[in-house]
């Protein structure tokens, strides 16, 4: 018995793809990717619908076998790019895009219409757009870098897979004729990716929930901030190195003024919104090596690395001033806020580690407050 024939290889084609689409499907994980997980369960029940069909004896014209298997073959194409752009967060493909799309589409049906029956319309033309759909995807995982193992190898597989089936198609052209017959020569690669794709699918929607969570674990929820324990593992870790390196750093610590006041006078949605304003302002005006985080309720935390006493009190200013821009209600100026600062430096003549450097800010922060509010205090005088 010959388990290499056409039919065969077609039948555990269908069949992998039947089993291995809604298995991913039952195995996902809830919340984040759960439309890409959509597009792969759709994608894979395309994909046994493009290989069962083939199964049957249709009472069909060739070409209206050929135009129905091209047009099963870019609904599969489509929905495998979907699936990766959503799990992945791509930008989307060439091929999703109206203006390439439609074109594709439009030669897709004139080809299957008007080829005569043969290799050409059999196998030739679902070939070239295999191998387009192949490329386009794999151009997608292999763009980003660094990019995980298993984007990598699933972006390998398909630009071997695009690779060796245009070197089989241009193998096939002898003496201007085309010598095509489908056979393991082509199945097997594609049923190894169709074993190896959904394996990849599944470790880098994996990998995406791990990130998620270990986001959500550092950071906050109504700002988007470092929370206090990520924000101080960094803290230390950042005091310990200028520190060993005799280098400036500088610490700003920041309250939001009458918060409580802001909370009773105009609700706490406005008084969420002031804080998601005065972090975004802050956030906007820092340099990308500093360190921001919120550390609980209206206080937040600026490292500042490489900078001195002078230089924090210079950040400080330009905050302070920034701050004051922003209202609660936009057509209300008595509603602007400000904010208290403590500033502390961890070289020279300073604090020497982070408790010290925070308790020292801490200090000046509450001098600051009870002076007034609205003000900045640097020194222990």
């Amino acid at each position: 018995m010959d388990f290499f024939d056409s039919t065969t290889l077609m039948f555990c084609l269908a069949l992998c793809h039947l089993l291995c689409g809604p298995l991913l499907w039952l195995l996902r994980a809830p919340g984040a990717g759960q439309r890409a997980q959509h597009y792969w369960l759709a994608y894979s029940l395309t994909s046994a619908l493009l290989f069962g069909s083939t199964l049957l004896p249709l009472p069909w014209s060739a070409n209206q076998q050929a135009l129905l298997l091209n047009l099963l073959l870019l609904a599969k194409g489509g929905l495998l790019l979907a699936a990766f752009r959503h799990l992945l967060e791509l930008p989307r493909p060439l091929l999703l895009q109206w203006p390439h799309g439609l074109p594709l589409l439009a030669f897709t049906l004139l080809a299957s219409l008007l080829l005569p029956a043969g290799p050409a319309l059999a196998l030739a033309l679902p070939l070239l757009l295999g191998i387009g759909i192949n490329a386009q995807l794999a151009w997608q995982l292999l763009r980003p870098r660094p990019r995980p193992a298993a984007q990598t190898l699933a972006g390998g597989c398909l630009a071997a897979l695009a690779g060796y089936q245009l070197l089989y198609l241009l193998a096939a052209m002898q003496d201007g004729a085309l010598q095509l017959r489908f056979g393991p020569a082509l199945a097997l690669p594609l049923l190894l990716a169709a074993w190896l794709l959904p394996l990849c699918f599944l470790c880098l929607g994996r990998e995406r929930e791990l990130r998620s969570l270990r986001r959500q674990a550092s950071q906050d929820p109504l700002t988007g901030l470092l929370n206090r324990r990520s924000f101080e593992e960094q803290a230390r870790r950042m005091c310990a190195l200028h520190a060993r390196q005799g280098q400036t750093l500088a610490l700003l610590v920041i309250d939001l003024d009458h918060f409580k006041r802001i909370n009773d006078r105009y609700g706490h949605s406005h008084g969420d919104s002031a804080l998601r304003n005065m972090a975004a302002i802050v956030a906007q005006h820092t340099r990308s090596s500093d360190l921001f985080g919120r550390i609980g309720g209206e206080e937040f935390c600026l490292l500042l690395p490489h900078t001195d006493t002078a230089g924090g009190r210079e950040v400080a200013g330009k905050l302070a001033m920034h701050i004051r821009s922003v209202r609660v209600l936009a057509h209300e100026p008595a509603s602007s806020l400000s904010a208290s600062i403590g500033l502390a430096s961890l070289q020279p003549a300073g604090a020497q580690s982070w408790p010290q450097l925070f308790e020292q800010a801490d200090q000046r922060l509450y001098r600051a407050k009870h002076a007034g509010r609205d003000r900045l205090v640097w020194c222990d005088a």
